[in-house]
């Protein structure tokens, strides 16, 4: 079921794309030894969200895969992200990490509260808050990390909260319900160097948050509206979480092609800032989405088999 409407391509385009998340980020080296991270893309509803949320995956996955030395991203996707083979992949996981390992969770699409159950919308029977908790009970790691960008996420807050864990939540309750802005400004917070209040070319939970928490505030005072979300942080070790390193990754020869074409996407990323007063909302935010979901398969093609690049040299960026 999904309770909330949503942005993107149609589902067709769906399934291609996991295919493609699933045999790009199954296991690859990303933030510290013994992390693990699991991106879990639940129902669209509607093309449009369903275009928003995979480019939010594709770049979350992008950005866990650059950082240096960990274990493991993996993505469940379409009819990879169905409430059984998730809690398989939990119970995977219950062998696989002890509890030195790090486990970094992402949930990203929509949500529903009924005031006594919260539901996260998946292929089939949706995935419920006692779900998760038994999930993230048996998995042995002592630091948890748990980002639902979704609508009404802010309903796990008292089920999921637990001293090793941090919850990060759009909402603050399950009473705001309505479609969010949050992924899309945490996936902007990956990239920015605004972001990076320290200045150590990495981006925390907690910087990513706040950057994230600021720009959807100002998204609804630009335009006027009456904020619907309010994004929640628990947990206090969100600044020892590691989401995106501001130095990118490339190959020591990149195709000429492959760098004029994401320059070109940087500029019109630019461009489309630069007129976004002139443009209604929805267009603007459908227009950005596939610009960035364009971007981030370009910068994974780029990554494959990296050699360094300096922060600043060229990789996606990350409008307001």
């Amino acid at each position: 079921m999904v309770a909330a409407t949503a942005l993107g391509v149609a589902l067709s385009r769906r399934g291609a794309l996991a295919v493609l998340l699933l045999a790009g980020v199954t296991a690859i080296p990303a933030a510290h030894a013994g992390a693990h991270v699991i991106i879990i893309e639940g129902l669209g509803g509607e093309p449009r969200y369903t275009r928003q949320f995979d480019a939010q995956v594709q770049a979350l996955a992008a950005a866990s895969r650059a950082l240096d030395g960990n274990d493991a991203v993996r993505v469940l996707a379409g009819e990879q992200a169905t409430r059984a083979r998730i809690l398989a992949q939990f119970r995977h996981l219950t062998s696989q990490m002890g509890r030195r390992d790090e486990l970094i969770l992402y949930l990203i699409g929509h949500g529903s509260f009924d005031g006594r159950e919260y539901k996260f919308n998946v292929p089939g029977p949706d995935l419920s808050d006692v779900d998760l908790k038994a999930a993230l009970q048996g998995v042995r790691a002592e630091r948890q990390l748990v980002i639902v960008t979704g609508s009404a996420s802010g309903a796990l807050l008292p089920t999921l909260g637990a001293a090793h864990r941090v919850l990060l939540t759009a909402t603050r309750n399950g009473d705001e319900r309505n479609v969010t802005r949050f992924g899309a400004a945490l996936v902007a917070a990956l990239q920015s160097p605004e972001a990076d209040t320290d200045k150590d070319g990495r981006i925390s939970a907690r910087e990513a948050f706040s950057y994230a928490q600021r720009s959807v505030q100002d998204q609804y005072r630009r335009d006027g509206l009456l904020a619907s979300e309010h994004a929640v942080l628990q947990g206090e070790q969100a600044d020892g979480f590691l989401l995106a390193s501001l130095t990118r990754s490339a190959p020591a020869q990149v195709p000429t092609g492959q760098l004029r074409r994401r320059d070109a996407l940087n500029a019109r990323i630019r461009a489309l800032e630069a007129r976004k007063d002139t443009l209604a909302p929805a267009d603007y935010q459908q227009q950005l989405q596939d610009l960035l979901l364009q971007l981030a398969r370009l910068q994974q093609q780029i990554d494959a088999t990296g050699a360094p690049q300096p922060a600043g040299g060229g990789g996606p960026h990350a409008p307001p």
